[in-house]
């Protein structure tokens, strides 16, 4: 082989595991890359849910709502009516019938 065959195949092979290894680098990081997209999606998403929630609770319907369901206060000029539950009836346990050839067996004795 000639010196400068040989000085080409050297350097093909250099370039070749150069564009190899960026190629791989490049992989790497793309997923990094995608993994950080979908990151940053979800948190828009809890960033937009947490807003809204915000707004909710600042609302005065909201502290209305809160304020007569946990302190159990009310408006003056207004009655309360407290409904309980019913107690529930007891319920009488009935037998279960015999299979039928046990009744016939019952019925020729």
């Amino acid at each position: 082989m000639k010196p400068k065959s040989i000085f080409l195949i050297i350097v093909s092979l250099f370039l070749f595991y150069s564009l190899a290894k960026s190629l791989f680098i490049f992989n790497d990081r793309f997923k990094i890359y995608q993994r950080l997209e979908q990151k940053k999606k979800k948190l828009e998403k809890k960033k937009v849910e947490l807003q809204t929630r915000i707004k909710k609770a600042e609302s005065l319907d909201y502290l209305e709502k809160k304020i007569r369901n946990d302190l159990q206060l009310v408006l003056p000029n207004e009655t309360v009516v407290i409904l309980s539950y019913p107690t529930p009836t007891p319920v009488k346990p009935t037998p279960t019938p015999l299979p039928i050839p046990l009744q016939w067996v019952e019925i020729f004795k």
